[in-house]
């Protein structure tokens, strides 16, 4: 239906704003202009008002170029997956369609708080880490790029991916922050937003960071020609392997290989460089989990040592997700490695409805 673009509120007020304007506005300015509204606006109705759930910047090239009403659906309040059937259907033009419509804004440094509130109030260890000083050296050279990917909460925003940035900007006394409000915390979304950045390949990292200690995932940790070689070699080795619970690893110190020692010792470079560099393998092992198998939710506590693990994926897999009691999954993909704190997060694996290999290690203080 049409309604007068009078009647129209943003969904974010501060989108307003001149210089929170970006390409992206400009590009939809100029094909409103050309060839009109080809897409309705999403809205929610608020009294006698229709809030902008998606199309903001339709709204905003609208009034620049005075037109009277625009063509909007309503929505019920809060149902996403309605707007999602919505969109899908939307003609997908990359100057009309506006699928996740990004909020970018600049606001005070003490708008923004970290979700993480025992990093918050004790960063000390963290800062100890490379990679904070690593993005602690860059901002201190160059201007903040990337935005902090946020949610709104009050008159407020809750960092849900760049605790590095803002711990950084916070110690180089940065008096506003650049960010992008997003429109949840699920995993799915942060990482889909900081795809658009290349946040996952940059200097920086850090994946995902939850409220407790950090979990990182990293892609490509291996290449696809290093997991197959390893799947070969525990299928060559699979008289070795021993049974638990529908799976059956090899302990990594009965094979003896060059590539092994290779992976086992990039694997603890890489959590000496995200945690502590007192960190050593202390466990090892190539897991083969069969088709029907599951791990149930468990800490790790076979060994009262042991305090972080990680998983590299040596194939890909439609089930078997590495599973947090917290809500995480993590999808298996070949040559993808996540670590995280297993006497912390309880954790399991799905069902496998397929064949699925990995390389669990286990980690203590040196």
């Amino acid at each position: 239906m049409k309604v007068p673009i009078k009647d129209l509120i943003l969904r974010n007020p501060d989108l307003a704003d001149a210089k929170q304007k970006t390409i992206h506005y400009f590009k939809v300015l100029n094909s409103l202009k050309k060839n009109g509204q080809i897409n309705p606006l999403i809205c929610i109705k608020e009294k006698d008002k229709y809030r902008v759930w998606v199309g903001n910047n339709r709204l905003l090239a609208g009034r620049t170029l005075g037109i009277k009403e625009l063509d909007i659906i309503v929505v019920p309040n809060e149902n996403n997956k309605r707007r999602r059937e919505l969109m899908s259907s939307y003609q997908e033009t990359d100057v009309d369609v506006e699928l996740n419509e990004p909020i970018r804004l600049r606001v005070p440094a003490d708008k923004v708080y970290l979700r993480n509130t025992q990093l918050e109030a004790n960063p000390y260890n963290h800062k100890q880490t490379t990679i904070y000083k690593t993005v602690l050296n860059s901002l201190s050279k160059t201007p903040q790029v990337n935005p902090i990917l946020v949610v709104k909460d009050g008159d407020k925003y809750k960092v849900v991916f760049g605790n590095n940035r803002y711990l950084a900007g916070k110690e180089l006394g940065f008096k506003e922050f650049y960010i992008e409000v997003i429109s949840d915390e699920e995993v799915s979304t942060i990482l889909d937003a900081a795809q658009e950045y290349k946040l996952i390949n940059m200097e920086e990292e850090e994946k995902i960071i939850e409220n407790k200690t950090m979990i990182v995932l990293l892609d490509n940790f291996i290449t696809l020609n290093e997991c197959k070689q390893l799947v070969e070699l525990y299928d060559k080795h699979k008289h070795l392997a021993s049974h638990w619970l529908g799976s059956y690893p090899i302990n990594t110190s009965d094979i003896s290989h060059s590539l092994i020692k290779k992976v086992l010792k990039q694997s603890e470079n890489v959590v000496q460089k995200y945690f502590n560099s007192k960190f050593v393998i202390e466990w090892s092992e190539i897991k083969w989990h069969t088709q029907g198998s599951n791990h149930p939710f468990h800490y790790d506590s076979a060994r009262t040592t042991t305090t972080l693990a990680s998983v590299t994926y040596l194939n890909d897999t439609s089930s078997g997700q590495t599973i947090f009691k917290d809500g995480l999954q993590v999808m298996p993909k070949i040559g993808r490695m996540i670590i995280f704190n297993g006497k912390e997060y309880l954790h399991g694996v799905n069902k496998c409805l397929e064949d699925r290999y990995t390389m669990p290690i286990w980690y203590k203080h040196s």
